[in-house]
């Protein structure tokens, strides 16, 4: 598997992939909505999910091989942001985050970003789980 130089064993057989035709958002946002509440994080557009070691990736993408494989790398830097800081923290930091700043900006889309631009440039295989652990180290995240 071309990521296999990117991600140790133990997290390509962690994770699964499940295809789907749409991320919906959760039931309780048309709660929040009634309320006057803002919705923290539209799924609706996403085109792929990561939740805990399980990746949901829209099936249109899959027409597009170079977009899917980007797509699954960078919801694969998520499980391995699971597995490096345990499911809790890493939900409570990602949303306190989201609630101070946009998506793009909260540290750990930041750093999936980052690496997935390193993987489609063709840069040669390096250690998710090593760039992962030791620029958390640098936070307030520190495993």
């Amino acid at each position: 598997m071309r990521l296999g130089g990117y991600f140790e064993k133990k997290i390509l057989d962690l994770t699964r992939i499940a295809s789907i035709d749409r991320i919906a958002n959760p039931d309780f946002y048309d709660d929040l909505t009634k309320s006057g509440m803002p919705i923290p994080l539209g799924l609706t557009q996403a085109i792929g999910l990561t939740l805990i070691d399980c990746v949901l990736i829209r099936k249109g993408l899959w027409f597009h091989p170079s977009m899917a494989i980007s797509t699954l790398f960078h919801e694969m830097v998520h499980v391995v942001q699971f597995d490096l800081l345990g499911t809790r923290k890493l939900i409570e930091w990602y949303t306190d985050s989201l609630i101070q700043d946009e998506y793009r900006n909260v540290l750990f889309e930041r750093q999936a970003y980052a690496l997935t631009d390193r993987f489609v440039q063709g840069e040669p295989p390096f250690s998710v789980r090593a760039v992962v652990e030791q620029e958390l180290k640098q936070t307030p995240y520190s495993p």
